[in-house]
């Protein structure tokens, strides 16, 4: 069984991983650049793959 943690991750993953250039920078904190950095990056396979893109670890938003 999953933590809710692990469920709440999977989600944010699968938004990253599918979501338009547009879907993205209407996200917060998610300029045109940090969008385009995401799907250039793609596909992640896994929740470190995908913060491991930023330097700061903050994809877009707070950083995690």
């Amino acid at each position: 069984m999953q933590d809710e943690g692990d469920s709440g991750k999977n989600v944010i993953l699968s938004f990253f991983e599918d979501a338009t250039l547009e879907e993205l920078m209407a996200t917060p904190g998610c300029s045109k650049k940090k969008s385009e950095l995401i799907v250039s990056q793609r596909p992640f396979n896994t929740w470190t793959n995908m913060v491991s893109t930023s330097p700061d670890h903050s994809i877009c938003g707070p950083t995690w």
